[in-house]
């Protein structure tokens, strides 16, 4: 496994001054505003205050893949802790953040004590961290989400985009779904084919890597995708 990095090392040792309250859930991150300095002595040119935000929901959320060996929002913590605190330094670097959550899955899974094993679980979640969480959280919604593709997805995926779904590892058990659906069903707000509670997700609106609508999971929500209305102009949606 990798070395433990000392980041990994204060995060741990913060666990315990930490409330059980996951801190994903209380939005905070540390300020990664356009100028400030990087661990290399570059300049981040980016206002990343959302993009780690969502980073450090994002990392809670990879980390409770495994519940099914006992993992817990505790346990999620120094998951947080290390994006909360490595976004802003390395300028949201997907690769750097990913290695650093590689070390702290393999350190977190030794209980297994099955080296093949930890290592294919935590190569996963590397991959799922550069190739889906991290980059959709960060993406440029001005360009990405203006694509056909995204509003296709919008309108088949886009009310369940507040949901945070877990695919869970090493179980059998189906991936589950929380947090509040864009649309609520009530005063006329419906549409034929859609749900109304996170827990219903659609399998194909799980927003894992090997679903394209994942990509787009941060775009704004579109209330005329959504409702799936025409209308021309389109301001009068």
């Amino acid at each position: 496994f990798f070395v433990l990095s000392a980041r990994i090392t204060s995060a741990q040792s913060s666990r315990a001054r930490s409330s059980a309250v996951p801190r994903t859930l209380q939005g905070t991150a540390e300020s990664a505003v356009a100028g400030s300095p990087l661990f290399n002595g570059t300049v981040c040119t980016r206002d990343l205050t959302e993009c780690c935000a969502r980073l450090v929901t994002e990392s809670y959320y990879a980390c409770m893949e495994y519940d099914s060996f006992g993992f817990t929002p505790q346990s999620c913590i120094p998951w947080q802790e290390l994006i909360r605190s490595g976004c802003a330094t390395t300028c949201a670097d997907c690769d750097v953040l990913g290695h650093d959550l590689y070390q702290q899955c393999a350190f977190q899974l030794q209980v297994l004590g099955n080296g093949p094993l930890i290592k294919a679980y935590c190569n996963a979640t590397y991959m799922d961290w550069v190739g889906n969480r991290c980059p959709r959280a960060c993406h440029d919604n001005e360009t990405l989400c203006e694509t056909q593709e995204a509003k296709n997805c919008m309108l088949k995926c886009g009310n369940y985009d507040r949901c945070n779904c877990v695919k869970r590892k090493g179980s059998t058990n189906p991936a589950f779904c929380e947090g509040i659906t864009v649309l609520d069903g009530k005063n006329g707000n419906t549409r034929p084919g859609l749900f109304y509670t996170c827990d219903r997700t659609p399998d194909d609106c799980l927003q894992t890597m090997d679903l394209n609508c994942s990509t787009y999971k941060y775009c704004t929500p579109d209330q005329c995708e959504l409702k799936d209305v025409r209308c021309l102009p389109r301001h009068q949606c």
